[in-house]
């Protein structure tokens, strides 16, 4: 990766996020942190996913590292992209994959163009998988792999993708989270 890179890291991952935004500056690299809103919350205490406690967290955590971090709202899209495919596919009795809707058309499609045209070069998330010589690869863990989930996303979008934890078990993280 060349020097200096503007990273665009998207995390719900409290740990994660302080991580690699870590590893990134230390490397040289600009980064700046950002929480997609996508219509979850968490008002009985069950966590899901870019949740109003991810939002605290991930700030929490810019602040510390002394990172900017900005809130994207992006519910409207989540819910024509995703949402109501999915409503729609489960009830006329297809299994339809959110997961693989949401990467490509919203977090890897829409996100990842608007990080593009404001000049940032990478965007990296927590996904387990690789990204090599252009092409996207299974994780070295592979109870922990994603790139089926990820599988759907433009190859063109692929050059442009950070995944930090490809190279790393499951195991391991839990050991430097330690």
């Amino acid at each position: 990766m060349p020097k200096p890179y503007r990273i665009f890291l998207i995390d719900d991952d409290r740990f994660l996020l302080d991580m690699y935004a870590v590893k990134f500056k230390a490397a040289g690299h600009d980064v700046t942190a950002f929480t997609l809103l996508l219509g979850h919350s968490d008002p009985d205490g069950v966590h899901r996913c870019c949740s109003p406690s991810d939002v605290r967290d991930a700030r929490a955590v810019a602040d510390k590292l002394g990172i900017a971090h900005y809130i994207w709202d992006y519910k409207d899209l989540f819910n024509e992209k995703v949402m109501i495919p999915f409503i729609e596919g489960y009830a006329s009795g297809i299994t339809p994959n959110p997961c693989g809707l949401c990467n490509r058309t919203v977090r890897f499609g829409a996100v990842l163009d608007r990080a593009l045209r404001l000049g940032f070069d990478a965007l990296a998330t927590g996904h387990y998988a690789r990204v090599e010589s252009g092409g996207l690869y299974r994780a070295i863990d592979p109870h922990k792999d994603q790139s089926y989930f990820l599988s759907r996303i433009r190859p063109e979008a692929i050059s442009h993708l950070i995944f930090p934890l490809a190279h790393l078990t499951k195991q391991r993280v839990r050991q430097i989270a330690a």
